[in-house]
């Protein structure tokens, strides 16, 4: 290697059904392409067709996202679409930038918003609002209430909002692999009542989530995982949640109302590594470190170590 940087001018020829998008101003070889991957889902129809019908009915289309850094600016969202993907060239060499708040924590307040049976993958998302304004405005990185929806080798942060959340999940079934999560609260430390959730599993749902880094502090209330209502499973998964400007409460994943189960994985907590939802919770060679909260005394533990709580193993 020569230390020399591949141009957007060398992207490869694409087969039918796929279509690039490339920063803006670049030197690139095509004529048909985009600068902005809100647009390019917008105008689906100009090149994920077959005949006159959008291919998606039938078969499957995909997004190339060059290197780049591109920044959808206030209240953009990428909003994709069933059986269409969108790849990008890896999470330190694709990065979407948004600026996306709203009043309630729906689909609404994220940069990307997923679909049925599509997937999202090699790139970072990133939701910067820097200090809203308005009090208990919520902003997420991706929100998610597509069943099959796919996210793999994801980069995601979110901060600067009174509530924000790196992913929502909203009662669908979903695997997700290979994430870094960071919700944090960078602008404001003394500012009161910021909340920051990594990852929220919210209602039903058969969720998983394999090799992931979730982490949430600096806020009020950072809680890196949360699980209401879902059946979530983790597996080599290292949550945590950390409160360095000062008192707060920090949980690396507490689980409200579903059903956990945690394999080979470290959990994290200023206040609580894990908070114990029902009976049902299966929790299997994982470290703790920091409190236990365990109010099931037919939760099932194996090979756990680390807890400030008896162990059951």
């Amino acid at each position: 290697m020569d230390g020399s940087v591949q141009s957007t001018a060398a992207l490869p020829p694409l087969p039918a059904n796929m279509t690039w998008v490339v920063p803006d101003g670049s030197d690139s070889e095509y004529d048909d392409y985009y600068t902005s991957p809100v647009d390019a889902m917008n105008h689906l129809a100009d090149w994920c067709t077959l005949g006159d019908v959008i291919v998606p009915v039938s078969a499957r289309c995909t997004l190339m996202i060059a290197p780049g850094t591109y920044d959808l600016g206030a209240d953009q969202q990428i909003i994709m679409h069933e059986k269409v993907d969108i790849i990008g060239m890896g999470v330190g060499s694709t990065i979407i930038r948004g600026f996306v708040k709203g009043s309630i924590w729906d689909g609404t307040s994220a940069v990307i918003r997923g679909a049925a049976d599509a997937e999202l993958r090699n790139l970072a998302v990133n939701n910067l609002v820097f200090l809203a304004t308005a009090s208990g405005d919520h902003s997420s990185a991706i929100y998610n209430d597509g069943a099959g929806f796919r996210v793999n080798n994801v980069s995601i942060s979110v901060n600067g909002n009174d509530r924000n959340y790196g992913i929502i999940n909203n009662g669908v079934d979903v695997t997700y692999n290979d994430l870094n999560i960071a919700a944090a609260n960078i602008w404001a430390p003394d500012k009161p009542s910021v909340l920051c959730f990594g990852f929220w599993a919210r209602g039903a749902g058969n969720i998983e989530i394999n090799r992931a880094q979730v982490e949430s502090e600096g806020c009020s209330d950072s809680t890196a995982i949360q699980d209401n209502g879902a059946n979530l499973r983790l597996v080599w998964i290292h949550a945590k949640a950390t409160c360095p400007n000062g008192p707060c409460s920090a949980n690396a994943v507490w689980n409200v109302s579903g059903v956990l189960t945690i394999v080979n994985s470290k959990l994290e907590g200023s206040s609580r590594s894990i908070t114990i939802g029902t009976d049902s919770d299966r929790i299997i060679n994982t470290h703790f470190n920091g409190p236990v909260f365990d109010a099931f005394p037919a939760t099932q533990c194996w090979g756990t170590y680390g807890m400030s709580s008896p162990d059951r193993s």
